[in-house]
């Protein structure tokens, strides 16, 4: 199977396709959504610069963001662990969404999906095969992943992102947990360098007790931005009702 290397920014051309590479195997966790995580090992000679921390993967079935890139003096390896491509979900943020009257989760999770492809240019649709039950749950201050997953245990759902053709599937059950796979290694190996992207964001918001903010203190804005490294869209919304105003610190 070939296996595609992109950077940072660039989805549409790859940097390398990859047929030389060891030890390739994809963990899947079900905990209310099927989760992935992408483990493979790369010559170093192959990749070099060309493989780095929230670059992209794709696979024949799904697309993966790199969280880890460790390089091992003693094999000329690269170790690459990447986690399937939610990154529309997890970097959009949404201080309050829900309804005053019952919808079926295909209409929620429709207009949700309506504002991740609004913020980050996606085509994500739902397609669902439950469509009796109707629910109101509301959430603040979350992510739209978080809802989504939030969701599954209201309507009693399990959800599967296909992330080749951005297709959100709910159903009573989509699989069986299979668990994580584990490895212990008793040989030790120098560790060259090694970088990690996991929790990454460029876009911060915060907010106290009755939606408090430090906007007065910010030309206006809930936010702060750093796309220092990327300028991925992807917005957290941090929150804590201990903070009852906003205090500036010069």
């Amino acid at each position: 199977m070939a296996i595609k290397i992109y950077g940072v920014s660039d989805k549409t051309t790859p940097l390398l396709l990859l047929d030389d590479y060891q030890d390739f195997y994809i963990d899947e966790t079900l905990e209310h959504y099927v989760d992935k995580t992408l483990h493979i090992k790369i010559p170093y000679v192959l990749v070099k610069e060309k493989i780095q921390n929230e670059g992209y993967i794709e696979t024949e079935d799904d697309w993966f963001v790199i969280r880890e890139v460790t390089v091992r003096s003693s094999d000329g390896y690269v170790e690459v662990v990447a986690q399937l491509d939610l990154e529309a979900f997890e970097g959009t943020a949404i201080k309050e969404y829900g309804y005053s009257r019952k919808k079926t989760v295909f209409t929620y999770l429709t207009d949700l999906l309506t504002e991740v492809n609004t913020q980050f240019g996606t085509h994500w649709s739902v397609s669902t095969s439950v469509t009796k039950k109707r629910l109101c749950p509301t959430f603040v201050y979350s992510s739209a992943l978080t809802i989504v997953e939030e969701c599954m245990k209201v309507y009693r759902c399990e959800a599967r992102f296909d992330t080749a053709n951005q297709v959100l599937y709910v159903n009573t059950k989509v699989g069986t947990n299979k668990g994580a796979y584990f490895t212990s290694e008793l040989n030790l190996v120098e560790l060259e360098q090694q970088a990690t992207s996991y929790d990454y964001y460029t876009k911060l918001s915060a907010y106290g007790k009755d939606g408090c903010t430090f906007k007065e203190y910010n030309d206006g804005k809930e936010y702060v931005t750093n796309t220092a490294y990327s300028s991925k869209p992807k917005h957290y919304i941090w929150h804590d009702d201990s903070y009852v105003d906003a205090e500036y610190n010069p």
